[in-house]
């Protein structure tokens, strides 16, 4: 049987368009949940994946951790080469930390400096007061004691306190897969010598690195979840493909 032509009453061009637009959108932003996206793609929808990085990174605002949680905290360069092996990367200092639960929560913050100012207020930003955290003996985590109950693990003795259980290998394990994730391109440093952000590259990709780990059984379900939790600006946004 032939197929016929069917005219659809009540709907324009400009509005069957526009239904076609939103609806490549939506196959983009699921070919981008599961990684389906080639190289020779990134250039036709780069800005359709900013946009959805940055919807990311404005949903997950929640602190972690409460009085019977644990959680790790370490810091570390995301451009710096271990044994000074390969091409050098001027990268930037991010501070991670990871509950030790079932969910295994964690937030990455990017930092201007290492100070222990800078480090106490992404800390209390991020973590609830009362809480338990895991260091290792940096000297910027020293006066913690007042807010958090803080254990000390020095890693040149041990990986792994025999007493208290304290262990940062998880969450160190986590950067090392974050460095493998995100390339060495997107991770140079977005904040001037003010803390002020000139560029959020670094940190739109590490909200989405804690989302795909958040939502890793149903990344879909995760995006529109995100998207109900962002609050969008009421003017005209030009067409991104």
């Amino acid at each position: 049987m032939p197929l016929r032509r069917v005219a659809i009453q009540g709907h324009s061009s400009i509005n069957r368009n526009k239904n076609q637009a939103n609806f490549r959108k939506s196959i983009y932003s699921n070919c981008w949940c599961k990684k389906y996206l080639s190289k020779k793609d990134c250039g036709n929808i780069k800005a359709h994946n900013d946009i959805l990085r940055q919807a990311l990174s404005k949903a997950y605002k929640r602190k972690l951790g409460d009085q019977e949680s644990r959680l790790k905290l370490t810091n570390a360069n995301s451009g710096k080469n271990k044994h000074h092996r390969g091409h050098p990367v001027s990268g930037a200092w991010v501070l991670d930390g990871g509950e030790r639960t079932r969910q295994r929560r964690l937030f990455l913050v990017e930092v201007s400096d290492r100070t222990a100012n800078t480090l106490m207020s992404v800390i209390t930003t991020h973590v609830l007061e009362g809480s338990t955290i895991f260091t290792d003996c940096f000297s910027s985590y020293r006066n913690f004691h007042s807010i958090y109950n803080k254990l000390t693990l020095n890693h040149s003795q041990t990986f792994r306190d025999p007493n208290t259980g304290a262990c940062t290998n998880s969450i160190e394990g986590t950067w090392s897969a974050l460095k493998y994730t995100i390339s060495p391109r997107n991770r140079t440093n977005s904040l001037d010598e003010n803390s002020k952000m000139i560029l959020p590259v670094l940190d739109d990709f590490l909200a989405e690195f804690q989302w795909r780990r958040k939502h890793s059984e149903n990344l879909w379900s995760g995006l529109m979840s995100a998207f109900r939790e962002v609050r969008y600006l009421d003017r005209p946004l030009t067409s991104l493909l």
